[in-house]
């Protein structure tokens, strides 16, 4: 479970928009505000799959850790002026591409990739297991930290995505962008069908 990823949200988008407004190319904005998310799902994997943490207790302290440093880098200020180079971000969260908003084909591209990657691949197919029975899966050769460290990093990059989408929409970046999504995100995943307590849903 990760209870951290409005606070991702939050923090990519705002870590974005300061570097938009500070007159970078739209490449480097994104890809700041990707790495950041990703060094946030890195540092929930650690502390769950090798310190051995529970994730209820890691996630809910980087929700607010991770809201603060976006406070911190920002000094506590929002973004209003994506700068020169911001309209590539405001293209991909806020206009359409042939009738279809771009949100909306960033979502089944995405959906599309995580379906393969969750039926079709080893990874996948670890995935399954650690979350049905984690000794099993352990005892059969699977590197069950490695799977959950990427889960959380997997996690963590889609939040990413959604905050600098958010931003593009908003055209704007606010300390309170994401705030309260972590419980969206789970119960849309319990309506999907997943299992909270693992294995198939």
């Amino acid at each position: 479970i990760d209870l951290s990823v409005g606070s991702v949200m939050g923090f990519s988008a705002m870590m974005c928009g300061m570097v938009l407004g500070a007159g970078y190319p739209a490449p480097l904005g994104i890809i700041a505000g990707l790495s950041v998310a990703l060094l946030v799902g890195l540092f929930n994997g650690v502390m769950v799959a090798y310190v051995k943490m529970p994730s209820f207790v890691v996630t809910l302290g980087v929700l607010s850790i991770a809201r603060s440093q976006g406070q911190v880098i920002s000094d506590n200020k929002g973004v209003y002026d994506f700068g020169t180079y911001g309209e590539t971000v405001l293209w991909l969260g806020g206009k359409s591409t042939l009738g279809i908003p771009n949100p909306v084909i960033v979502l089944i591209v995405l959906t599309l990739i995580t379906g393969f990657l969750l039926r079709w691949t080893r990874w996948g197919a670890h995935v399954f297991a650690v979350g049905g029975n984690e000794r099993a899966a352990r005892l059969t050769g699977v590197s069950v930290n490695q799977v959950k460290l990427s889960v959380y990093v997997f996690s963590a990059l889609m939040a990413g995505i959604a905050g600098i989408l958010m931003a593009g929409w908003l055209g704007s970046v606010t300390q309170n962008l994401g705030e309260g999504k972590e419980l969206t995100v789970i119960a849309a995943t319990v309506i999907g069908g997943s299992h909270l307590l693992g294995g198939s849903g």
